[in-house]
């Protein structure tokens, strides 16, 4: 009997051996697949959260940005250095490239000759309005000194 319990003991080691194995191999199977779904899951939920966060604070977040941008744009705009880095570089661009240069040139030209045209008309227009002024200033005294003909008649 002897001889069979050694063997019945050698066959549990080894049967148990590879029972522990199997058991081993399945339980990390099973916790892996179980860990993955977890971790699915919990990233779909901080992803869910993440984007409502967003959706809700995306709007502000946007509206104080635009609204910062054009603060700073509208202060450097409106600063003197701006203006004349601005001018500068028009001055250099028209100098130097002849085909924008004769383009803003004649443009220039135009302009320069309807604000003249503008005022001389303006001149005249108001050189034309005193002496038409005056010349119904003197029509008028003329008018009072003479002496009326006709009656006056009222109106009941």
């Amino acid at each position: 009997m002897d001889v069979v319990g050694n063997v019945a003991k050698t066959i549990i080691k080894t049967q148990g051996d590879e029972i522990k194995e199997a058991v081993s191999s399945k339980t990390a199977d099973y916790l892996n697949k179980t860990s993955k779904e977890e971790a699915t899951v919990l990233g779909d939920k901080i992803a869910d959260y993440t984007c409502n966060l967003l959706n809700e604070k995306v709007p502000t977040i946007i509206s104080n940005i635009t609204e910062n941008v054009i603060s700073q744009l509208k202060d450097k705009i409106n600063s003197d250095q701006f203006t004349t880095d601005f001018i500068n570089v028009l001055q250099n661009k028209i100098l130097e490239n002849k085909e924008y240069s004769e383009i803003f040139f004649n443009k220039f030209d135009n302009m320069f000759d309807n604000i003249l045209a503008e005022a001389k008309r303006r001149h005249d227009l108001k050189h034309d309005n005193k002496e038409i002024q005056a010349g119904f200033l003197t029509k008028r005294k003329a008018i009072k000194g003479k002496r009326r003909t006709k009656k006056r008649v009222r109106f009941l």
